[in-house]
């Protein structure tokens, strides 16, 4: 028996499935968390509305592990992307009252109901981008 080739390498047991599962949950729950200390309110259960778009990648980029898709793991990770800076930008823009986005109007709070669903459409554009990469990385 040979320990330089016989022994999985450090980088084989952080490439695994699990790992990698165990790593995203603790990134997305940071990421919720911090939408929850930026809209301002202590007792809030509309933030499980405006989470629903990054819950929903979550499942995309669970089940691209699970299946070892790697077409499916990119499309998870562009659907992500594009939702998580998405919904940062319009929670920065409340938070920091940007163009009075926060004390314009009366009506300013209905940001959280609608954006969240423009963020399901910004997360479709960022699944596509990440099918066509996949596409070009084939073509070579």
């Amino acid at each position: 028996m040979n320990p330089w080739t016989d022994t999985p390498s450090v980088i084989n047991k952080n490439n695994r499935p699990e790992v990698k599962m165990t790593r995203l949950r603790l990134l997305l729950i940071a990421l919720v968390l911090g939408l929850y200390a930026l809209e301002g309110i202590l007792v809030n259960p509309l933030i499980f509305w405006v989470s629903i778009p990054i819950y929903f990648g979550y499942s995309v980029v669970a089940s691209a592990l699970k299946d070892s898709s790697k077409v499916k793991l990119r499309q998870g990770y562009g659907y992500l992307v594009l939702t998580v800076c998405f919904t940062y930008l319009y929670h920065f823009a409340w938070f920091f009252d940007w163009n009075d986005t926060k004390t314009g109007s009366s009506t300013s709070a209905l940001i959280f109901l609608w954006f969240p669903v423009y963020a399901f459409f910004f997360g479709f554009a960022g699944y596509l981008f990440g099918l066509i990469g996949v596409k070009e990385n084939k073509e070579r």
